[in-house]
């Protein structure tokens, strides 16, 4: 007898059972599926004693209304003209809240209505809500009526819709349970009817599903019966009635109430191509077994496609009028166990990929899972494949690569787990891309190995990068310590925003001292140029910063080589050999410090070893690539470098897989602290899916380098 709803709208706060998804599940999943109680029915209750709702909550009617259900459904409080009807809204179709106020309709006290309304069907068109109901006039004669509201909450002038047949028709004695679906231009519904008081046994008196069309919704032209009972042993042997019609590419499914000779009623299913001619399917939702709160009746369903199934809101009675109550069944079962998804990190910036983690937090003997995942940036889902430097990446997998983020975007992900029978779907809350810093400069001060005379200047050797594409400029901040190193004093004279700040007068020199010179890259604001100072009421983003540090007077910086990982072993398996070298022209003795450095965090060094003697070989394990993302930084410029690979890839008809790429870098320590530092010569490239063999990849990095 229910509702039907086109609304695109979309429900996407549904927790851990079915979220929608696209039509393409529902081809696999059959109509006539049985569908599955859910455990915690009834869902939606009678009412306290008193209550408008105190005899009777059901009949349901379910649409989604933007990212809610809402549900129409009638409270009767123990006699005809008590009855109204109301509605309630819902997140996940599990847990309902009535809404308080003043009933939607309810008798208008003369005309066609004026005893009582009932029964709703709601269908939303070009913007209109439209509700057909059963009304009954003083004599409790039924017809069908019909309302018009902008909101579908408070509904204009009410009109006669469909009347009764005439003498000997089936509906001559009652219309009732009307749905309603807009084809084309044509709106069908169909609607139960009987010619007389039903008698069990008494083939002409029974109530069947009639047929009537209509161009305005309004003035309709009757079909005649199109769903009989069924034969003597049938769910359905005495009465078909109260159907809900659900239509999806071309292909009508009617769920309908059939009740047998005992009294018990059952929902069924039933097929057909044109609305008109049917083909049972079976039962598809039982009522409760002895002492439920559905034992003698499931009845008058409301449907909606609900992802990779369907979820069906109902009618129960236990004992008849007096016990009837609302619940919901499903085609596909949820998770036996309850889970979560989250999003990591929780405070991501543009360079940072995003991963969708599912979680059992409470389950001790978790089952074996399996999992899809959808992504959406700013609520629209990336489902597309998307271009980036001339080669296509598809948005798969729990991992969201970074290359798809900007900063300030909002990003939620959608998670379908299975475990070969039952599901659930999850949704991750929003994270906010935020800023990323600029990355560390690496610089050098200059001369190599002051004199007292000599003065300081800063020089960069690798300037910072910023993914956001901000505007970048440099505080030089000049610290000196007399004591080798123990203590650091802050040199402000000397110290300030480039281009001041990068050098210091030979006045500030003395013999034995250390200088040490931090170079801090900040965001500027769009208005500003690099190497201003800031304005009062500006604000800045600092970076990391780079740093080095020289001992003043008759020593010599130490120096560092790096021998291994070259190019040709570019390639890491489950460690790589890390071999330096380092030497002391005053013959002093040194240590080393080994770091490496991310290719999506040029300049932020990562600590691997430290106070390593001159020489040596060390096994490092470099960290697994995050799966989905491309990060290379395979010509070695310290820059987020995936359009590299991505144009080799495109070059060399291959396709990215899963990788990330590090440089190693040392600094070396001589006994008065001066420094000397380097990068290693090769990449320490990681995959889990080589495209080609160490030879072709070591070929691939060279042609990438050689140029066009």
């Amino acid at each position: 007898m229910f509702c039907s709803h086109r609304s695109v709208s979309r429900l996407l706060t549904l927790v851990a059972l079915i979220l929608l998804a696209g039509p393409s599940a529902l081809a696999i999943l059959p109509a006539s599926a049985p569908f599955m109680p859910h455990p915690g029915n009834p869902i939606l209750s009678r009412g306290p004693n008193g209550a408008v709702d105190d005899n009777a909550i059901g009949r349901p009617c379910v649409i989604r209304v933007g990212d809610q259900l809402r549900m129409y459904y009638i409270a009767h409080g123990g006699s005809y003209a008590s009855i109204q009807i109301r509605y309630a809204t819902s997140e996940d179709g599990i847990n309902w809240e009535k809404a308080a106020g003043a009933p939607l309709l309810t008798g208008d006290g003369s005309g066609f209505d004026a005893l009582s309304v009932f029964d709703p069907a709601v269908l939303v068109d070009n913007g209109l809500y439209h509700m057909w109901f059963i009304a009954m006039d003083a004599s409790t004669n039924p017809t069908i009526g019909h309302a018009v509201s902008s909101d579908g909450i408070h509904w204009g002038s009410r009109e006669l819709a469909l009347t009764r047949g005439p003498q000997g028709a089936f509906d001559y004695f009652t219309v009732s349970d009307p749905v309603v679906v807009k084809v084309g231009d044509v709106f069908y519904m169909w609607y139960s009817g009987r010619n007389g008081p039903t008698n069990k046994g008494d083939p002409t008196n029974v109530l069947r599903v009639g047929l009537a069309t209509s161009t305005d919704g309004i003035r309709w032209e009757k079909h005649g019966v199109v769903l009989n009972p069924g034969v003597p042993g049938d769910f359905d042997e005495w009465l078909a009635y109260g159907p809900e019609i659900r239509y999806t590419s071309g292909l009508f499914a009617m769920y309908y109430t059939g009740q047998n000779y005992a009294g018990v009623t059952q929902i069924g299913l039933a097929i057909s191509t044109d609305g008109r001619n049917w083909t049972k399917q079976g039962l598809v939702l039982p009522a409760g077994e002895a002492g439920s709160w559905n034992a003698v009746a499931s009845n008058f369903p409301a449907v909606l496609e609900m992802g990779e199934g369907r979820m069906m809101w109902f009618s129960g009675d236990a004992a008849g009028l007096g016990s009837t109550d609302i619940g919901v069944a499903y085609q596909v079962p949820p998770l036996a166990v309850v889970a979560r998804a989250r999003l990591e990190p929780a405070t991501p910036r543009t360079l940072d990929d995003l991963t969708c983690i599912v979680e059992i937090p409470d389950a001790t003997d978790p089952p074996p899972l399996s999992g899809s995942f959808r992504w959406f940036r700013n609520g629209q889902e990336l489902t597309q494949p998307m271009l980036v430097e001339n080669a296509v990446l598809e948005v798969t997998g729990s991992v969201l690569s970074h290359l798809y983020t900007t900063k300030h975007d909002s990003i939620h992900c959608l998670a379908r787990i299975t475990d070969g029978t039952s599901i659930a779907n999850l949704r991750a809350e929003p994270v906010v891309i935020l800023n990323t810093p600029p990355t560390a400069p690496v610089v050098r001060i200059v001369p190599e190995n002051p004199q007292p005379w000599d003065g300081l200047g800063v020089e960069f050797l690798e300037y910072s990068y910023d993914a956001d594409g901000d505007a970048i400029g440099y505080e030089i901040r000049w610290y000196r310590s007399q004591d080798g190193g123990q203590t650091w004093v802050y040199r402000v004279e000397v110290s300030g925003v480039a281009p001041r700040g990068s050098w210091v007068p030979p006045a500030f020199l003395h013999e034995g001292d250390l200088w040490r010179v931090e170079a801090i890259p900040f965001e500027k604001t769009p208005s500003s140029k690099a190497g201003e100072s800031l304005a009062a009421d500006e604000e800045r983003i600092d970076g990391e910063a780079g740093w080095d540090q020289v001992y003043v007077g008759e020593n010599r910086r130490p120096r560092v080589f790096i021998a291994k990982p070259v190019l040709q072993n570019a390639l890491a398996g489950p460690s790589v050999e890390i071999v330096w070298l380092a030497t002391d022209d005053d013959g002093d003795p040194v240590t080393v410090d080994l770091y490496y450095d991310e290719d999506n965090r040029p300049g932020g060094l990562i600590l691997i070893a430290e106070g390593l003697p001159a020489s040596g070989s060390y096994s490092w394990t470099p960290p697994l690539a995050k799966p989905g993302g491309v990060k290379t930084d395979l010509n070695g410029d310290g820059r987020v470098a995936a359009e590299d690979l991505l144009r080799m890839a495109e070059r060399w008809g291959l396709g990215p897989g899963t990788a990330a790429s590090y440089r190693v870098f040392a600094r070396a320590y001589d006994d008065k602290n001066a420094m000397g530092a380097t990068y290693g010569p090769g990449t320490v490239f990681v995959t889990d899916e080589l495209w080609c063999d160490v030879e072709g990849l070591y070929l691939l990095i060279q042609a990438w380098h050689s140029g066009p």
